[in-house]
């Protein structure tokens, strides 16, 4: 986090006077400066408590740009007059041309704070009659002197707030899992500037046996990436962003590569094939990873057999057709296609009945029925489904024996599980192997 040079608190009053001039007159005068708005901050929380709001008109420039500096004028205006009748018994702030600090006490109540900063957000477009709209961003975070008593900490903490408020476009209230959140974000951009994957992105390899024989039949890489500063990642987190920043075809591309590139360095008669978990996304749009994949089977001399694709569902299949079109071509190849996390994500039966699929993956949460007798009806609803379109179908998350003699008397194929076997660095080969059936 950023460090402001806050050494003392001046005794300022915690009232001020938010109206405009009469005449317009500088927009910034009825307002504190940046360095007498963080010494407010100081003095409110050297009670014990302050509230801290960062007001941003996100779209100022562009309002400048399309209606000119009066279009400007008139909108922060229109926010002058807008706060002095909103809030009484607080500090404002001029933080930059278009970014406004508010603070209060915490002794202030908190709902009503932020009832009046929704207030603020919404209520704005309807203080002129420009043909645009006010774009108003609020980041809010309740500063308590027990946890910090450093300004600069809640000055940053709003601050992550109010980037998030600009892009949800409602008021954010800064959390921790915020913070994280966007720190994230940040090292998952990176890829597209980078188009390559991350230093400290990993795998774990996971067994899946034949419920039916015990052994072996494949082992799914497991995605990881560890961030200094933050420590392990898991896919759940990084992967929806990465698709919503639409940079998760460069993840697809590494995993893709680099499977078929470790799968190239074991002896093939000691191999045990590999699934891998792919974004439907990159595979449904013309991205082309269908002829990637083969690619580079050819160019490490890997049978299509060895490998198997995991279809991701955060996010929807925007064109089932070309999804269709490129899984088939994967098949042609001898490479396997399985949907995970079936039950939970976007698929339907429309999308399975489309689809190669050679092994359905019901969702772990099948197990978190608390009545025994519904979980083996929904196993048995999934191994229906499954055997229908000719798939072998796999029960995720077993931990129980209970869990496993449920799978199997459902009729459930394969498992994975904890109780199956934990995550290893290393992958197995052909001491552990059994045979891959053909659906």
């Amino acid at each position: 986090m950023s460090c402001l040079d806050i050494t003392t608190s001046f005794g300022l009053s915690t009232t001020i006077d938010v109206r405009a001039r009469e005449g317009g007159g500088d927009m910034a005068e009825p307002f504190l400066n940046i360095t007498e708005f963080h010494h407010a901050v100081a003095a409110n929380l050297a009670t014990g408590s302050s509230h801290l709001a960062k007001i941003e008109v996100s779209n100022l420039s562009w309002i400048g740009s399309q209606y000119g500096e009066t279009a400007v004028a008139t909108s922060m205006r229109g926010l002058h007059e807008l706060l002095a009748e909103l809030f009484d018994g607080v500090t404002v702030g001029r933080v930059s041309t278009s970014l406004l600090g508010i603070t209060a006490p915490g002794s202030v109540d908190g709902k009503d704070f932020l009832a009046r900063l929704e207030r603020l957000r919404t209520d704005i477009n309807r203080r002129h009659t420009m043909p645009y709209l006010v774009e108003v961003a609020v980041g809010y975070v309740y500063a308590n002197q027990r946890a910090s008593s450093e300004v600069s900490v809640w000055i940053e903490a709003a601050n992550v707030a109010l980037i998030e408020s600009v892009r949800r476009r409602r008021l954010v209230a800064y959390s921790a899992q915020l913070e994280d959140m966007q720190f994230l974000r940040v090292h998952v951009s990176r890829l597209a500037a980078k188009n390559e994957a991350p230093m400290g992105m990993y795998w774990v390899f996971q067994p899946v046996i034949d419920l039916a024989t015990g052994d072996v039949v494949f082992s799914e890489a497991l995605i990881r990436w560890y961030l200094d500063g933050f420590g392990d990642v898991a896919p759940d987190q990084f992967i929806p962003l990465a698709e919503d920043l639409d940079v998760v075809e460069t993840i697809d591309r590494w995993t893709v590569m680099n499977a078929v590139a470790l799968l190239s360095g074991i002896p093939a008669e000691q191999r045990i094939p590999i699934s891998v978990n792919v974004s439907a996304r990159t595979f449904s749009e013309q991205r082309g990873l269908a002829s990637f994949v083969v690619e580079k089977l050819r160019q490490f001399g890997v049978a299509g057999e060895s490998l198997i694709v995991e279809l991701t569902e955060s996010a929807a299949i925007d064109d089932i057709g070309h999804l269709s079109r490129e899984l088939n071509t994967l098949a042609e190849v001898g490479v396997r296609m399985a949907i995970d996390d079936f039950g939970k994500g976007q698929t339907n039966l429309f999308t399975l009945a489309s689809l190669p699929v050679a092994v359905l993956k019901l969702d772990r949460t099948l197990f978190d029925l608390q009545d025994p007798e519904r979980m083996a009806q929904m196993l048995s609803v999934g191994v229906g489904l499954g055997h229908t379109i000719g798939a072998r179908v796999l029960a995720e998350g077993i931990e129980t024996p209970a869990q496993r003699e449920a799978a199997v008397e459902a009729g459930v194929d394969y498992a994975q599980g904890w109780l199956i076997g934990e995550a290893v660095s290393e992958l197995p080969t052909r001491a552990l192997r059994g045979e891959l059936p053909t659906p």
